[in-house]
């Protein structure tokens, strides 16, 4: 299975982001406003030193492998505190 390409974040991107969240217009807002935001934690993790060519050249020098993964580990935690309530109890 192959990725395809994903667009730029932008500092737009964040605040198109911001606005869908607060205005919630429609029901299914607040769902992908939290697919969004998955999928951007889940970039990190492909864009990670390890999974790229760039750990190949012996003279590039990265933080230590536990770094990156406590960094996700947290951005994944605040992720999930931040899933509202309504989407929570959501059994669909």
């Amino acid at each position: 299975m192959r990725k395809g390409d994903t667009i730029s974040w932008t500092a737009y991107s964040d605040e198109c982001l911001r606005v869908i969240e607060t205005q919630n217009e429609l029901a299914s807002d607040a769902l992908l406003v939290q697919q969004v935001k998955l999928r951007l934690i889940s970039e990190r993790v492909r864009d990670t030193p390890w999974s790229s060519v760039v750990t190949q050249d012996e003279d590039f020098a990265s933080p230590p492998t536990t770094v990156y993964i406590k960094s996700l580990e947290r951005q994944l935690q605040a992720f999930k505190s931040g899933i509202p309530v309504e989407l929570l109890q959501n059994s669909k």
